[in-house]
């Protein structure tokens, strides 16, 4: 899984602490990928206000990354992204993310800030949330969502998965 966590997913079946761990190193990965300046300083970074999933320097701030993985029976075609009318629709591994886990990860972001800043003036920090949908149906797929910048968690869905559409109509 160290070697090849992307084939991982294809053929093992993995427990919620793997998926978990399967999905930081993915991130992590992912961040590197997109940004080549950006340092991942820690993971799983412990702070007076709880742990940290990654801990990012880039572009002369701290970004705390919170990092919701999970499965799905459905298409990844019906997650659409975060802005998406489709994205409030259904259940995702970031509506994990409430409100106080919010406000616990933006306290941590803020403390690191000041602990890791060179002068008087803290560095400034953001909070990101990566989420990780990976299928159970065959062929397995794998999808990563990023929500850069997180002011708020991410809407509660409107329905349950199975749940229909509309009022007295068929399940869906």
């Amino acid at each position: 899984m160290r070697i090849a966590p992307a084939a991982a997913t294809k053929w093992l079946r993995l427990k919620n602490e793997e998926l978990g761990l399967l999905g930081e190193r993915l991130v992590a990965r992912c961040i590197k990928r997109r940004d080549s300046e950006a340092r991942i300083l820690g993971s799983r970074v412990a702070t007076p206000h709880g742990e940290i999933d990654l801990v990012v320097l880039a572009e002369g701030q701290i970004i705390c990354v919170e990092v919701k993985s999970g499965r799905t029976r459905r298409s990844l075609d019906e997650f659409g992204n975060h802005a998406s009318p489709k994205a409030g629709s259904y259940w995702r591994p970031g509506h994990r993310f409430d409100i106080q886990s919010y406000c616990r990860v933006k306290r941590a972001a803020l403390w690191l800030g000041m602990r890791l800043s060179k002068s008087s003036e803290p560095l400034p920090s953001r909070v990101d949330l990566y989420e990780l949908v990976l299928t159970d149906n065959r062929p397995r797929a794998l999808a990563i969502f990023h929500h850069p910048n997180l002011k708020d968690p991410l809407p509660r869905p409107t329905r349950r998965w199975g749940q229909s559409p509309h009022p007295g109509g068929a399940g869906g």
